[in-house]
């Protein structure tokens, strides 16, 4: 099994914050230590861009950038789906790779027409309770957009 070390969504965290003159080398050596796991890094680089918002709408926004193509291997394999069921549940089978203390946190069901993924147990970061979930689901609005070619809602 190959090792994650980043999350897509670093790189545009990590930019939005070199944009606001808040990240140096200094910070992406320290990121990089064996002190950071991958979800760390992530609520690290949360709570730094938090700080320089004035909005709350920034993982909605960070969630919206990131294409298929900057996951990786694990973004090649969404993009072979057929469809969005299919994605749907390769998310589900692949949750481990977002949030490795929770490999089996998310449910995926269809009923009738529509389908419903639940994720009771997201990771909470009491300084920003939010924003994992919003991240989560914006990228997942996103991801389903970009393979359907449908404006979803």
């Amino acid at each position: 099994m190959a090792k994650i070390k980043h999350l897509a969504f670093e790189k545009f965290l990590a930019l939005h914050l070199k944009k606001a003159g808040k990240i140096s080398a200094r910070l992406s050596q320290k990121m990089e230590s064996k002190r950071f796991n991958r979800l760390e890094r992530l609520r690290y680089l949360a709570s730094l861009a938090e700080r320089t918002e004035a909005q709350t709408t920034l993982p909605l926004t960070i969630g919206r950038e990131v294409s298929l193509t900057q996951y990786g291997v694990l973004g090649h394999s969404f993009m072979q789906s057929r469809s969005l069921e299919e994605l749907f549940q390769n998310i589900h089978r692949n949750l481990w790779v977002l949030d490795p203390n929770n490999r089996s946190g998310l449910t995926f069901r269809k009923v009738d027409r529509e389908f419903q993924l639940i994720y009771p147990e997201p990771p909470i970061w009491p300084e920003l309770p939010y924003f994992f979930l919003d991240l989560f689901f914006s990228a997942l609005l996103q991801q389903s957009r970009e393979l359907s070619g449908w404006p979803l809602e």
